[in-house]
């Protein structure tokens, strides 16, 4: 047998190079503190005064005097980028009055019509709160830096119907009533019906709920972010019910690169329902770790197609790759190409479930085109159905493999990291085929980048994919 080279697929982190910072148009400090105690403010104003340019600026929350930052919900407008210093934490405020959505809000163009249950409190409505940070209907907006985001989900709460209960407790409250009542909490960030939206560098800490959602956008660049929830000083028996990592709802040309994910739910999920169909996604080069892992669904009923997915890690997820569905909410899920995919301690490496709930309805899910190009995993089962009656699932697995091992199941999440795994000191995937079979399609053209000025990825070279012997 001939010898393979190595598949550099590994546990270590990427270390890129740095975000580029738009020119600054106006920076705050930490000592300009409002007579609620927040910075909120302070920046919000900052903010204000850089919205109405035509070309992109940012606004720096600088370390210079100090390094904390506490702030209720902010708006970004368009060409604006919210941007955190090194060293610099934006801590959510634990009072739900400072999230409280209204018929002012900023985001007014964007919300609900329904009135606004209270932040705070659980209501069979869940649009009570606006986000830490909000855009609606703008374009060339975002936040970068290498700064965190405190969602302080642990904290007691400082105000309201449930003062001194955490974001968390209230969330382990939902869940117990089987979700009659949700959860009103403020996401991290959310931007809707937006476009050329960059999210880049920064870190996000113990989200009370969903981190980020991009909702209906068109063009989006997410980079080099990482989501720690909950962190090792935080560790919970339970991880915070549907703390989603990236949400993207009914949102159209997507790149997403250089993740690393640790949170309660799915890792990334791509939903197709009332907000829109979900096309053009390319993740890659990512690590998902704690987490319910990469997932289209379970909204389709508008109609998910053309997602790709390459050299991406999945270290400890209860779910790997996962598409999933019911009689309620299904549709056409088409045109979705995986490649390059390694996990360890996965106890799902492969999803595909049309009958993701016992909800019923005659919007019945149809999976085509679906392709698994290069996969490897150390155990773990796999769930591959289509609905009955439909027609069969359109599969194609290639190059995959699953072995058994001690390290097999998910161990409980303990950490937000876990240890190093043993990948394959050899490549797991067979020599490719010498052509393609008559069903593969020929790859896409990606999206165009929001962002074109963007650095080029050298640290992701052609010579860190498997090679064939």
């Amino acid at each position: 047998m001939k010898n393979w080279n190595l598949f550099l697929l590994s546990a270590l982190l990427i270390l890129p190079a740095a975000a580029q910072q738009p020119p600054v148009c106006q920076t705050v400090t930490a000592d300009q503190i409002g007579a609620d105690g927040l910075n909120t403010a302070a920046i919000q104003a900052k903010l204000d005064a850089c919205g109405a340019g035509t070309k992109q600026v940012s606004v720096e929350l600088s370390a210079a005097k100090g390094s904390s930052f506490a702030s209720g919900a902010l708006y970004v407008s368009s060409n604006v980028v919210l941007w955190l210093d090194a060293g610099v934490v934006l801590n959510a405020s634990t009072n739900p009055a400072d999230f409280q959505r209204s018929a002012i809000s900023p985001t007014k163009a964007c919300d609900s019509s329904s009135a606004p249950p209270a932040c705070g409190t659980l209501n069979a409505d869940e649009t009570g709160c606006q986000a830490l940070i909000s855009s609606c209907k703008s374009t060339n907006a975002g936040v970068g830096g290498p700064g965190t985001i405190e969602g302080h989900g642990w904290s007691p709460l400082t105000g309201g119907a449930n003062t001194g209960t955490t974001w968390w407790a209230l969330a382990g409250a939902a869940k117990a009533g089987n979700y009659v009542q949700s959860l009103n909490a403020p996401k991290m960030i959310n931007f809707q019906q937006s476009t050329g939206i960059s999210l880049s560098g920064f870190t996000i800490h113990n989200a009370p709920l969903v981190h980020i959602l991009l909702g209906r956008a068109n063009g989006a660049n997410v980079t080099q972010v990482t989501i720690v929830t909950p962190t090792p000083d935080h560790t919970t028996s339970a991880f915070p019910y549907n703390s989603d990592g990236m949400d993207l709802s009914g949102s159209s040309n997507i790149q997403v690169d250089r993740l690393d994910f640790t949170d309660g739910d799915d890792n990334i999920a791509m939903e197709a329902g009332g907000g829109g169909p979900v096309n053009n996604i390319t993740v890659t080069n990512s690590t998902f770790r704690a987490g319910h892992g990469l997932s289209i669904g379970s909204e389709t009923n508008s109609g998910a197609t053309n997602v790709t997915a390459n050299n991406i890690r999945f270290i400890g997820t209860d779910n790997g790759l996962r598409i999933k569905s019911d009689m309620s909410k299904g549709g056409l899920v088409d045109s979705i190409q995986y490649s390059d995919i390694c996990m360890t301690s996965v106890g799902n490496p492969i999803v595909i479930d049309p009958n993701y709930s016992t909800a019923t309805g005659n919007l019945l899910p149809l999976y085509k085109n679906v392709e698994i190009d290069g996969m490897w995993a150390d155990g773990g089962s796999l769930t591959l159905k289509a609905f009955a009656g439909q027609p069969p699932l359109s599969l194609t697995l290639n190059n995959v493999r699953t072995t058994t091992s001690a390290t097999s199941r998910p161990p409980t999440p303990t950490s937000a990291r876990y240890p190093t795994p043993t990948f394959p000191s050899r490549s797991p995937f067979r020599k490719p085929r010498a052509s393609p079979s008559r069903n593969r399609k020929p790859p896409r053209p990606r999206p165009p980048t929001s962002n074109p000025t963007a650095a080029p990825r050298s640290d992701w070279a052609p010579a860190d994919r498997p090679a064939p012997p």
